[in-house]
């Protein structure tokens, strides 16, 4: 039952957080009953807390989870590892506060050994995106500031620059929506426009001249792949 009642609170949260929080919370308090040392309950219930701006209550959570997670599993640029240097910039929390501080994890990409700094931002640009994805942008605004101060000039800054012009563009600041996707492009970051321009704040921007201007200027002018 233990795996049975965490997938169930997992499928409830990511169908639709806002109507099922507080069932599929009830299930990762059932499989908690039935093993208290299930690490991956307490990691997406932390989760789901930081989905809903919940940062301190997300940190106890997660706090449990890294606890008990065998640090075998700790996979530099997994999404679920990420979750925890998010967690460090949101919450109070010091274990996490020293934890983010201390890891050197070594990082690679397509072969490419990163800095500690670039690891670092990339694993608080994933967290930062997922944020945005759910309207956290008070929460997202913070981890991609972070992100920022560790890297934010190499090839591997783009997504992070990137999501930080589409929070101000989200937020009504279209000055700093251009300043950083201007930071994005000069790093290289080349995105599907015709994917791009469905979504906000690109759809609002894709049709000013001052945008195309910039895609102009650096090349952007078919559909090219991230």
């Amino acid at each position: 039952w233990v795996t049975a009642w965490n997938v169930l609170g997992v499928t409830l949260y990511q169908k639709d957080l806002t109507k099922y929080k507080d069932e599929a919370i009830q299930c990762f308090r059932e499989c908690q009953k039935c093993d208290s040392t299930y690490w991956k309950s307490y990691e997406h219930w932390g989760r789901l807390l930081m989905y809903s701006g919940q940062f301190e209550e997300a940190a106890e959570k997660l706090d449990k989870a890294h606890l008990l997670k065998p640090k075998s599993l700790f996979e530099g640029l997994n999404f679920n590892d990420a979750i925890y240097y998010g967690i460090a910039v949101l919450s109070n929390n010091q274990a996490f506060s020293t934890f983010l501080k201390q890891d050197r994890m070594t990082v690679s990409v397509n072969g490419e050994e990163l800095t500690n700094n670039q690891g670092l931002g990339l694993r608080l640009y994933i967290i930062g995106n997922s944020l945005e994805e759910h309207k956290q942008y008070s929460g997202a605004f913070k981890v991609i500031r972070q992100a920022l101060l560790y890297d934010s000039t190499s090839k591997h800054a783009g997504g992070t620059l990137s999501t930080m012009a589409e929070l101000y563009g989200l937020t009504g600041d279209s000055e700093n929506f251009y300043k950083y996707i201007l930071k994005a492009f000069q790093v290289g970051w080349k995105p599907d426009l015709q994917e791009i321009s469905k979504d906000d704040p690109y759809k609002k921007f894709c049709g000013e001249p001052r945008f195309q201007k910039l895609l102009n200027e650096f090349g952007i002018n078919g559909f090219v792949k991230l």
